[in-house]
Parts: structure tokens; sequence; C-alpha cells
């Protein structure tokens, strides 16, 4: 048990330990939701259903919503070159329902 402990604690042993504490930060900085990663697709979509959708249009909440998500699946597709998958486009819906609750507050 000695031998172990001494092994555990030697040099080497605490410069691996270093070495995948290192990685294991990298590998969590990097990383991001999914969400993150298409903010600026989300941005867009949002500011062309916004500009195009005039404010007069009967259920004007459901049209933007619809060019909304219309926009997003066809940038989503030209970047990445396939369709997202409906939490992905539930996810960006949230995304878009928390940037007209922001827009509504600031209005205040």
């Amino acid at each position: 048990m000695k031998d172990l402990f001494i092994i555990a604690v030697s040099p080497a042993a605490l410069a691996l330990y270093a070495l995948a504490l290192i990685l294991v930060w990298r590998a969590l900085a990097a990383w991001k939701p999914w969400i993150v990663r298409y903010e600026n697709l989300v941005y867009e979509a949002f500011n062309a259903a916004e500009k195009l959708i005039p404010d007069d249009t009967q259920n004007k909440a459901l049209a933007k919503l619809d060019y909304f998500l219309k926009a997003f699946r066809d940038g989503y597709k030209r970047q990445t070159g396939k369709e997202p998958s409906d939490k992905q486009l539930e996810q960006a819906r949230g995304a878009a329902e928390k940037l007209v609750y922001e827009k509504n507050r600031l209005r205040k």
C-alpha cells in the first residue's frame, strides 16, 4: 500500500494529473450549448421577421414566428447542409421568445 501511495504522488504521476486536469478544463471551456453556436442566425431570422411582417398584419405574432422559423431553417440548412431537428427548432423558438420579451421590456 505504501508503494502505491509513493507511485501516486511521484512527480511523473503528478504531471499526468495536471495534464489530465488541463485537458478537461480546455474541453469544458470550448464546449458551448447548441443554440449559442447559432446565435447570429437566430438574430438574423428574428430581425428579418420584424422588418418584413408589418405590425398591422392580422395574427402578427403568429406570422412573425412562422417567418422566423422558416428563415432559421433556411439559414441552418445553408450553414450545415442538413435540416434542423424538432428539438433544435424548439430551442430556436425559445430564443426568439426571449428576444421578444427583452424587446418589450426595453420599450417600457
